[in-house]
């Protein structure tokens, strides 16, 4: 059990940061129920992964394949880095 959500932050963020490093991140996506309740808003994850890795690096996740996904067609990734 997690005691609060920084909990699940500080275990899951070093891993997440990885699989995008690695090149093993094809998508972000949120997992949004409500406009109202735990939001789509993914401003915050885009800044985040232009500074962090590069603009190019969060259009690709954020826009250009999850569109891609949704009209089937094929996601080219360079070969990941393994751990």
């Amino acid at each position: 059990d997690y005691q609060t959500m920084a909990d699940l932050w500080r275990l899951h963020l070093p891993l997440a940061y990885a699989l995008v490093e690695r090149g093993f991140a094809a998508a972000v996506a949120s997992d949004a129920h409500s406009p109202r309740v735990r939001t789509p808003w993914m401003e915050d994850v885009r800044d985040l992964l232009a500074q962090e890795f590069s603009p190019r690096c969060a259009r690709a996740l954020l826009l250009d394949n999850p569109r891609k996904i949704l009209k089937d067609e094929p996601i080219t990734l360079t070969e990941p880095e393994w751990f």
